[in-house]
């Protein structure tokens, strides 16, 4: 499933089986940026990553309530999205 920002391609998420891949605008790790940020809600771990691109992190376990406060707080914090005021398209694909 992908997530994207209302009127902003470049805000985006996806999910799928026990992975997050989301947009990535920054070109410092995204471990040690999220970790700055205060964005250990859930255990991640970084899979890889493209600056300014990208970031592929694999969650486990993978539980929806902590998941879809992690995807909030990545939005906000990392996205720049503010709090309550973004809205989410949403895209399902079938692979």
């Amino acid at each position: 499933m992908t997530f994207e920002v209302a009127g902003d391609s470049e805000q985006w998420v996806q999910v799928f089986d026990q992975t997050v891949n989301a947009a990535y605008p920054y070109s410092d790790n995204p471990e040690e940026r999220l970790s700055k940020l205060g964005l250990s809600l859930i255990s991640t771990k970084l899979n890889c990553w493209e600056e300014n691109k990208f970031a592929t992190f694999e969650v486990t376990p993978f539980e929806v309530e902590p998941v879809t406060e992690w995807l909030d707080a990545y939005f906000v914090r990392v996205l720049g999205c503010r709090s309550g005021e973004y809205h989410l398209d949403t895209a399902f694909v079938q692979i």
